[in-house]
């Protein structure tokens, strides 16, 4: 079964749908949301909660893909769940750390009141910046800030060491920085 497909049964309602999203994307969900979460069961959980987000959002919403849109939904969910445990203990997780790195170059959603068209100017910007790198590099800024690696798992899966992997991603935040700068964003 292909996403088309995925995409029709959930317009059609079928129940399909959902077992067709498992079979296919289970593995990444799940993959995806311990990234932040660290637990299996947390994982789980989150997974089941993000194809029920998709079940209830598709109709009317139409994504250009079920992939991209139930990996956007799981992450979302399973970084609000880290917000409210963080919440709750006080505590911090590996998550935090990549989006602390983060807001030394991303403009600040409460200067602009968060306004709707600035958040697509600044998704279409980072997308611009995105597709400017090399395979190595882009593949390098998703894996740390997308799929929340710690940067001994960037290493290695970029054959560099530890140093070497915080150099480059210091070096791509500031290019970052710097494009979204050229794009008109107040950093």
């Amino acid at each position: 079964m292909d996403d088309q497909t995925i995409k029709t049964l959930l317009n059609a309602r079928d129940e399909k749908a959902l077992s067709a999203c498992e079979a296919l994307y289970g593995r990444l969900c799940r993959r995806l949301a311990y990234a932040i979460l660290g637990s299996d069961a947390d994982a789980e959980e989150v997974v089941n909660d993000a194809y029920l987000r998709v079940w209830n959002a598709v109709p009317p919403a139409d994504p250009p893909t079920v992939k991209g849109f139930l990996a956007l939904v799981v992450r979302t969910k399973a970084i609000d769940r880290v917000r409210e445990e963080t919440r709750k203990k006080r505590g911090g997780e590996q998550w935090t750390c990549a989006l602390e790195e983060l807001t030394e170059i991303l403009p600040d959603e409460k200067e602009d009141g968060g306004a709707f068209p600035d958040r697509i100017a600044l998704k279409e910007a980072l997308g611009g910046f995105l597709s400017s790198l090399p395979e190595t590099d882009r593949r390098i800024f998703m894996l740390r800030y997308w799929w929340m690696e710690p940067v001994s798992a960037v290493a290695a899966d970029a054959g560099l060491s530890l140093s070497a992997a915080k150099m480059r991603l210091m070096r791509l935040r500031a290019k970052c920085a710097d494009h979204l700068r050229r794009e008109g964003f107040a950093i």
